[in-house]
């Protein structure tokens, strides 16, 4: 369900009496409008918020989100997912306690997660590159994430392919920050702002508790597969 408000500045809460008697002014004026004298509206004046509530899901292109609940400021391009939100861009997938999208001409621009920041991306059907942090921002170019900074008690898994888009290795670490940088949604450049606790280990040495940070999940059942599948009631054994 969604709740749709719009403001327009001081305006009178009820009706103007239109009646001169009733105002008690003289008859000369009692054919002026006064709506006249309200202040005129303009489209700057005027703001606009869409509100949405319980199971919100939708659909663009490129990107995908599901959350409980979701404010959009249109004045200030800014779309705000409550709790539980995950947000999905190609192959990328986001989640913490609230997700902010900042929209420039109705794309996104970049995205904010002050909070609990968890990303990752599947590499194949047993890795997938994670990451998360305290606070985690994104941001975008022709719909696509080309660089991501994670900031404060940084955690990675990540798998880097080789040539031949084959893995070799995983690489573990710890750190206080990062910043990395993504070419057609593989990881280009990676760079800790201190130097990281890091761990390499072949890849066929990888054990099935090493492969997960703690907070990973992988929602790939909740997301919307197309405009018509945001209608999808989402079962318990799914959530």
């Amino acid at each position: 369900s969604a709740a749709v408000h719009q403001s327009t500045g001081n305006m009178a809460e009820h009706p103007l009496p239109l009646s001169g008697d009733s105002l008690n002014i003289p008859d000369s004026l009692a054919n002026v409008s006064l709506l006249a004298s309200q202040p005129e509206v303009s489209e700057d004046t005027v703001t606009r918020l869409l509100e949405a509530y319980h199971n919100v899901r939708f659909f663009r292109n490129q990107s995908q989100g599901v959350c409980d609940s979701m404010v959009f400021v249109m004045a200030d391009s800014v779309l705000t997912m409550y709790k539980d939100p995950i947000l999905w861009n190609a192959s990328y997938q986001l989640f913490g306690q609230v997700i902010d999208i900042y929209l420039s001409d109705e794309n996104i621009d970049w995205v904010h997660l002050p909070e609990s920041a968890f990303g990752a991306q599947e590499k194949d059907t047993a890795s997938y590159d994670q990451m998360t942090g305290k606070e985690m921002k994104a941001f975008f170019r022709n719909g696509e994430a080309y660089q991501i900074d994670v900031i404060g008690n940084v955690e990675t898994i990540y798998y880097p392919l080789e040539k031949d888009s084959s893995i070799l290795y995983q690489n573990k670490s710890v750190s206080s920050s990062l910043t990395m940088l993504l070419e057609n949604q593989r990881m280009k450049q990676i760079k800790f702002y201190q130097k990281p606790d890091m761990v390499v280990t072949p890849v066929d040495q990888v054990k099935s508790d090493m492969k997960y940070l703690k907070d990973f999940k992988w929602f790939a059942e909740l997301r919307p597969k197309d405009k018509w599948d945001i209608f999808r009631k989402i079962s318990k054994k799914e959530e």
